[in-house]
């Protein structure tokens, strides 16, 4: 088993009386694409500038291959407010990347057609999906084994951002690592391997993504009232919850059984008024409104 490249351990930050941060733990490994989702001021941003430096721990330790924090090997998304705004997009890149010449040709992979654009206008005159490519291209650009990506997306078309999730997973399967912070599920399901939840300030739960896609989630409301114990009776079933009376959440223990899932149903005399496949974005958002709201799933 491949040991952690980054160790988040019991991480807390207070803000004057406020507590942002609490006792947060994780790892993360060699390849990695770990999604931090969570509501806006959840804390996604504050914990990304604790794990790159910007910012101290109250309390807590990071260590990135089971050494001490060192900058030079983490890099995080560079915000379009903090670029230049009366010089040009390309002397933004030589001026604040350390290699600006790779900077320039992700901007080019981002967006072909508008590269031209954003690489000679003012950045002043840019919009902010344009400046954003800038951001991204300046932190993608170093050398690094860890990326941390806040809300990457926002404000790029659709071709941007599919272009930026083929170069995330092209990075990644050269050794990389990412965080990528969101709030967007969409996002996490696009590009990510591993997901944490964050409210509060904390992880509320973790999962592997591909593990939720290959356990499907079945919606059914039944006729007649039945019992957890009925539905555990059923071999292909891996959980069942109750969501209100006669309506149910059903976890399958493989995609392919989705198929013979409503007959097995029938044949055991279950009556069936509504099935209805979840799809694992919308199962995830459930997931985290249940947790958020103190519920157990």
């Amino acid at each position: 088993m491949s040991k952690p490249m980054l160790q988040v351990n019991q991480i807390s930050k207070d803000f004057a009386t406020y507590s942002v941060l609490k006792d947060i733990s994780f790892t993360i490994k060699r390849e990695d694409i770990y999604g931090l989702v969570g509501r806006n001021g959840s804390g996604k941003t504050t914990l990304l500038a604790i794990i790159c430096g910007l910012l101290k721990p109250d309390e807590g330790t990071i260590k990135i291959n089971g050494k001490s924090y060192d900058p030079k090997q983490i890099s995080m998304s560079f915000q379009p407010t903090s670029l230049y705004g009366y010089l040009t997009g390309k002397e933004n890149l030589y001026l604040l990347s350390t290699q600006p010449e790779k900077a320039i040709s992700i901007v080019k992979t981002l967006h072909p057609e508008q590269s031209s654009d954003v690489l000679n206008k003012k950045v002043r005159s840019l919009s902010y999906g344009q400046k954003q490519r800038l951001g991204l291209a300046i932190a993608l650009s170093k050398k690094a084994c860890l990326y941390l990506l806040d809300e990457p997306t926002n404000g790029l078309d659709v071709l941007s951002s599919e272009n930026l999730s083929t170069l995330i997973h092209d990075m990644a399967k050269k050794g990389s690592s990412f965080i990528i912070a969101s709030h967007e599920w969409g996002i996490i399901e696009a590009n990510c391997t591993r997901l944490g939840m964050i409210h509060e300030g904390q992880i509320i739960k973790e999962l592997h993504v591909h593990d939720s896609k290959d356990e499907p989630t079945v919606r059914i409301k039944t006729t007649k009232s039945v019992t957890k114990e009925q539905f555990m009776q059923i071999s292909i079933i891996k959980s069942a919850l109750e969501m209100s009376p006669s309506v149910w959440h059903i976890k399958l223990v493989s995609k392919q059984d989705i198929s013979t899932f409503h007959k097995i149903l029938t044949d055991k005399g279950i009556s069936i008024e509504e099935f209805m496949f979840i799809h694992p974005t919308r199962e995830w958002e459930w997931t985290y409104q249940q947790l958020s709201r103190g519920e157990s799933v």
